[in-house]
């Protein structure tokens, strides 16, 4: 199951003005939270709701991008995880994030926080971990790390590019450094999907021309 929820001050105050109940405990009171329920967000938290999210299991899906352009706040990533909470990288809709790049939400997601908490907080070891093995884990894919008996969803980075020669430990060069233009080959389930750099699981053309359409009609229907 998976829901926003506190993302913004004015949604906060409207539960608690409907409900007399802080968002998260009203959600929790209505069966919301759990191992499987995924909340994205979860800015505006009491520090009651941060334990009750890490008592209950519920994933937390951090969306940096977003809650960035659509000036939301910051979402209190490290005290979640002290807490014992599950967290996970996610991006949002593309309204509100435009190039749901992955990469560029680790990055963010690390830097946001040092502003407030210093140099070492969420480190890309953290990071690494929310977007690869936590999130799998959460989404139930049996991916997310390199061991026998995992799924084969894999990815080959080129890490010997102008903007990531040098990039330090693994870790880092992955969060701090690369970027979608390092990926060369893609693999999902076993199946590469990209190869050198191009799609291979399907005619990359046919998607451009079936998106550029269907954003037509969406333009017509609102008059743009």
């Amino acid at each position: 199951m998976h829901s926003h929820a506190s993302e913004n001050l004015d949604e906060v105050q409207l539960v608690r003005s409907l409900t007399s109940m802080d968002n998260v405990a009203y959600l929790d009171s209505i069966g919301m939270t759990g191992p499987d329920v995924v909340l994205a967000h979860c800015i505006h938290l009491t520090a009651d709701e941060r334990r009750l999210l890490a008592q209950t299991k519920t994933a937390v899906a951090h969306c940096p991008g977003s809650n960035f352009k659509l000036g939301s706040g910051i979402a209190p990533i490290p005290a979640l995880l002290d807490a014992g909470a599950v967290c996970v990288i996610g991006s949002d809709g593309a309204p509100c994030n435009n190039r749901m790049d992955m990469f560029a939400e680790m990055r963010l997601a690390s830097l946001m926080q040092k502003p407030l908490h210093g140099a070492l907080a969420l480190p890309a070891e953290a990071l690494l971990n929310m977007a690869t093995r936590q999130g799998a884990g959460v989404l139930g894919t049996g991916g997310g790390d390199i061991v026998v008996g995992a799924t084969a969803d894999l990815i080959a980075l080129e890490p010997a590019m102008p903007h990531s020669l040098g990039g330090g430990s693994p870790a880092g060069a992955l969060v701090y450094a690369q970027t979608p233009a390092n990926v060369r080959h893609v693999w999902v389930e076993g199946e590469q999907l990209v190869e050198n750099g191009a799609v291979s699981g399907w005619n990359w053309a046919d998607t451009v021309r079936g998106c550029t359409a269907a954003l037509s009609r969406v333009r017509q229907r609102v008059g743009l």
